[in-house]
Parts: C-alpha cells; structure tokens; sequence
C-alpha cells in the first residue's frame, strides 16, 4: 500500500521519509518495524533484508554496508551482527567467518584476502587475533604461529622463514619481538642456537661471565677459533659473533704429539743398544786396532770440544789415560758432541691438525667480551674495521673482525693450524712501519665529504701519484715516474669488455670534486651526481675528466623511501618491495690539451628490483651504452640484458 501512515499501524506495509524516498518495507507492529522478511532503505538503497524488532536487526539477516559495499550475514542482536556470521567484499569473495560480537570477530574466526587466501585465523577478540591464531603472509604463506596479544605477537610462537616455508625463530615474544629464551633456526630447517634471543638473534651480552661450555651448550654448530699472543676468540660467523676469552686455552696437534712420542721411543731403543763402558785400557787397545773417520778429528783439546776434563782415581792421583788413548777418545767425544752444533738451522716444523686440547676445562674458560662484526647488535660492542690512517696500528679486536668479514687484515699475519683453528702473528714495528712507509710511498691521499640529512653536499679528493718499485741499472730499486691508469667496461658483470681507458703518465696527483644530491618524497626518489677530475703533470699539460648520472627511483610496491644515516643516502627498501629505476650516465674521459683520448660514452638503463628478503635482490637490468672516441675501444653502441639474483653472505 503505497500512502504514508499517519497513526500506527500493524500489519505489512512501506514507510517513506518526508521527500517521499523509501526507507522501509516490511511488517509493522503499531508503526514499529518487526517480524520477518523485512527490508531497510538508506537514501534509496537496500541495506539490511532479515528479521526486525523494536526497529532493529534483531535474528537472521544480511546487511550491506552502503559506504564500503561489505556484506554481512548471520544472526544480528540490537542491530549489531552477534553470534555466527560471515562478511563478504563487493565481489562476493569471503572476507571474514567466526562468532561475532557488535560487528567485530570475538572467538573463533578467520580472515581472507579478496583473492581468497587466508590471512588470519584463530582466536579473535574486539575483531583482533587474541590468544591462539595463526598469520599468513599476502601470498598465504604462515608467518607466524602461537599466541596472540591484541594482534600483536605477544606469548610463546613460532616465526617462520616465508621463503622457504620453514620455521626461522621460536620462543617467547613481548609486544611483538622475540624475548627471553627461545630458538633460532638455518633456513635449512636445522637448529643453530637455544638460548637468550634478542629480536631474531642470540643476545650475547648474556654470555658475559659465562663459560665456553655454556657458549657451547646454547649454538649447535662448530666455533672457528682465533688466537693471538694470549686473547682466545671462539667465533660463530653465522650469527657475526665473538665470544672473547683471556683465560689459558691450549691447542694441541696430533701428528706432533705422535711423533714426539716416536722420538722419545726411539731414543730409549737407541740407549739400550749402547755397548756397556769399557776401562781406559780397552779402549785405548780397542782404538789402536780400529780405523774410522773420526781419526781424521785427532788432536783436539777436551776443552775445545766441550768435554770435561777426566775425574781423579780413588787415591788422589790424576786418572791420565796413554797419550794415544787419549787422542783416540777425544776425536770420538768431540765428532759426537759437536756435530749437531754444526748443523743448519732447521725450518719450524709448522702442523695443521690443531684442536682444542683434551685436557682443557671448558669450565674455566670465561667469556670476557662478545663482539659482533659486520653489523651492529643490540647491547654488544662492535669493534673498529676502518682503514687505518697513519702510523695507527690495529690490535687484535680489528684484526679478528676483518678477517672474520672478509677484509684484508694489516700488521699481523695468519696461518691455519687447524680445521676451526686460525694463528693470528703481529707484525714487528719494524714490518708495520716498512709496511706503511710502502704504502704512503706508493700513493696517499685525502678525502673530505659534508653531508646534511637530506642529501649529499659535496666530496673533496686529493691523493698523490702511484709509483711503482723499479731495477736500476746499480741492481737496487728505485721509485718510476708518477702514474694513473683509469678505466672502465661496458655495464655487465659476464665479459668484461673496456670501453673507456686513459694511462696518465708523469702524473704528480689528482684533485676530484664530486658534488651529490639524493631527494626522496614518498615512494620516488631522485638520485645524483656530477663529478670532476683534473691531474697535473710534471712539464705537461693537465689531464681533465668529468661526467654526471642521475637515478629516478621509484616503488611500484612498498612503503616510502627511508634514510640511512651510516650511508647518507637511502635506506634498502622492505622485503616485499618492487622498484623501477631509470638511469643515465654520462662519462667524458677525452683531453685534447693533454693528447690523451680515453672516449666518451653514454648509458641509458632500465632497472627492476625486488628485494626478497633482507640477504636477497633479484634484478633485471637493460642498458643501451654509446662509445665514441675512445683509444681502448671503437665507436659502437650495445644493448645489454641482464638477470641477476644476488645473494648477500
């Protein structure tokens, strides 16, 4: 019956509002809205189709929210979905299902991505995973499993690897990060560590005072062992960690220890074959009938060849041997005593079986510092790496942390004594200086860069010429002419071809100016550099290069661009995240003043990054390259296409 009622009324009938749009359809009870099959209206649209009571969504009904276009099913209580339901996006693709409580999940209930694959599941409360439940990545991949606090990792749980789909930490979690004790686990799926975790790594501060066998207890896999004059480091390269003890730890190598004990054992035979000792009248009898080479030896005095004189006879009297005796006797004394003196200094014998001895009482070996290298830990030291300047010569934290990552070590040097087992040998001061004194001679330069937090301002360079140690005509060495050898190849890590080169000779040093600019605004970011570079030459005109690239970054998925402070520049991109980069790089190596051609090239690229993970990038790059002019190479263009998954160790 289409009319507006005036008074109430019961039965079925429509209600419209003042403009005469349709807000309700459905049974009436004295003007109220209740019964079944009942439909409400908002601005003329549908939004609610089930039972009403007391002009409310009261039993089983479907409603569909007009702003977002969400639908939701099952039992309504004062208006509110309460009790089992669901909720769908527009599309019609399950978007939520479990009991509900004003509109929100409260108990068991579960999550999904418009595409269907399940995000969240578990315990819910106030519509947030609370207690028990289980999160999935966007892919449908779990992420983490266990307990719940408000949606925040909070109780025990398990983090799994999303790559790999294998578990990656496990233990207690406090608002979100890995606390107190727990497990760390290889993406292999083999455990690597139980003990006291701090975010997804061991807190090793909690080892200081502690014992390697605790050290040992806690990380499943094998130390490498780092020794220098006294400091012992028991080192875990996965995890970039040093557990540093002072205390005596002794290192012993089988093959030597055998064949110690094979000289004792032979000495001992050697000296139970000696003929018994005879009186001097056998002796000297026995010598006038014998001839050996040890004749050639007669005439020495005992004192010369280190004997002692003869003892006195029992009644006082000098117990002097015959004259020929006593020569014969003294040649044989002298030629076995004096020819081991005689042999050349033999070569240290060096073993590279060394283990931790047996005897050692993991007990007694304190943990004194824990040192992390590479990168930075919470609540742990990090030792110094940089390169050293001057006459500073780095101790054994730097030596340890260099070799450990990779870097060249200066001033000490090391040998392999074991399988886990490295010797770490200081240079003299003598060989440290030499060593200096070589390197400033060859080349010595300075550097100076400011840097705001917003980009880069400017980089100042000064280093001298390179010299090379020559043969003079007088056989010793002499220092050549100054010399810059500049280069550089087409854009791809395969053939290494040159297609820039310049061999600057009777250089005396080269001054570089580098202004850089880095601006970033959300999720692009602008790249850029100009640089310049002017050598001056003994009697000759001066060598000047200059170039200029730009980088227009941009994520396709991802958050913002962040800043890093350690690398004045932008921070590495999320995992997850996908980035466009265009490019173009300018490079002028031609001197027409200096005669010297080194070519002009031009590179345009595009770049696709994804960052898998924090360890992995894949990249697909393709780069148009222009050379001309160039004495190392002929005028040619290339186009070039390049995958590549980098893996970071």
């Amino acid at each position: 019956m289409w009319v507006r009622w005036p008074r109430a009324y019961t039965g079925r009938g429509k209600v419209f509002d003042t403009t005469g749009v349709l807000v309700y359809d459905g049974p009436l009870v004295d003007g109220v809205y209740e019964g079944v099959d009942a439909k409400v209206y908002r601005s003329g649209t549908l939004v609610y189709t089930g039972e009403m009571a007391g002009n409310l969504y009261e039993g089983q009904g479907r409603r569909i929210d007009p702003d977002t276009g969400i639908v939701s099913e099952g039992q309504f209580s004062k208006g509110f979905l309460e009790g089992e339901g669901q909720e769908f996006f527009p599309s019609g693709a399950l978007l939520r299902e479990g009991t509900f409580s004003k509109d929100l999940l409260e108990g068991e209930g579960a999550e999904y991505s418009e595409d269907q694959i399940l995000l969240r599941e578990g315990t819910f409360s106030a519509g947030l995973l609370h207690g028990d439940g289980r999160e999935y990545t966007a892919g449908g991949t779990l992420r983490y499993e266990g307990q719940f606090w408000r949606g925040i990792y909070h109780g025990h749980g398990v983090l799994y690897n999303t790559q790999l789909g294998v578990r990656s930490v496990e233990g207690t979690f406090v608002y979100g990060r890995l606390r107190g004790q727990g497990d760390i686990y290889h993406p292999s799926g083999q455990l690597l560590y139980t003990g006291q975790v701090c975010g997804e790594r061991p807190r090793a501060d909690a080892f200081l005072g502690l014992s390697l066998l605790e050290v040992e207890a806690a990380f499943t896999t094998h130390w490498q062992l780092y020794s220098c004059e006294g400091i012992t480091a028991f080192v875990y390269p996965y995890f970039n960690l040093m557990f540093v003890t002072e205390s005596p730890v002794s290192l012993v190598s089988p093959t030597q220890a055998e064949e110690e004990a094979q000289r004792e054992r032979q000495e001992l035979l050697d000296a139970l074959e000696q003929p018994p000792p005879e009186d001097t009248e056998a002796v000297s009898s026995g010598a006038e009938n014998t001839k050996t080479e040890d004749d050639e030896t007669e005439g020495a005095a005992p004192e010369e060849a280190g004997t002692a004189p003869n003892p006195p006879a029992e009644d006082g009297s000098e117990n002097t041997p015959s004259t020929d005796g006593e020569e014969e006797m003294t040649a044989k004394v002298y030629a076995t005593y004096a020819a081991p003196v005689n042999a050349g200094v033999q070569e240290p014998t060096f073993y590279e079986d060394e283990v931790l001895s047996p005897d050692t009482d993991k007990q007694d070996s304190i943990i004194t510092q824990v040192l992390s290298y590479g990168q930075p830990l919470p609540c742990v030291a990090q030792p110094e790496n940089d390169f050293v300047s001057g006459r500073h010569h780095p101790g054994w934290r730097e030596w340890f942390s260099d070799f450990a990552a990779g870097e060249a070590v200066r001033d000490a040097s090391i040998r392999q004594s074991g399988q886990f087992i490295w010797r770490f040998t200081p240079w003299t001061p003598a060989q440290a200086d030499e060593y200096i004194d070589e390197l400033l001679t060859e080349s010595a330069g300075v550097e100076i860069m400011t840097v705001r937090k917003e980009d880069k301002d400017m980089s100042l360079w000064y280093q001298t010429a390179m010299h090379k140690r020559i043969d003079n005509e007088n056989g010793g060495k002499t220092l050549s002419a100054g010399y810059f050898d500049f280069s550089a190849g087409f854009p791809t890590r395969v053939c290494k071809v040159s297609m820039l080169g310049a061999d600057i000779q009777e250089a005396k040093g080269v001054f570089k100016l580098s202004p850089e600019v880095v601006l970033a605004k959300d999720r692009i970011a602008l790249e850029g550099q100009y640089y310049y570079m002017n050598i001056g030459r003994h009697a000759l005109p001066s060598y000047k290069a200059q170039g200029v690239y730009g980088l227009l970054r941009g994520l396709l998925i991802g958050d913002r661009y962040g800043y890093s402070h350690g690398d004045a520049g932008l921070a590495t991109p999320k995992p997850g995240s996908l980035e466009m980069i265009l490019g173009y790089n300018y490079t002028d190596a031609n001197c027409g003043k200096a005669g010297i051609f080194g070519g002009v090239s031009n590179d345009y690229s595009v770049t696709l990054n994804y960052y898998i993970n924090k360890y992995m990038l894949a990249r697909l790059r393709y780069s148009y390259t222009d050379v001309r002019n160039s004495d190392v190479q002929h005028d040619r263009h290339v186009n070039t296409i390049q995958a590549r998954l980098q893996i970071i160790f």
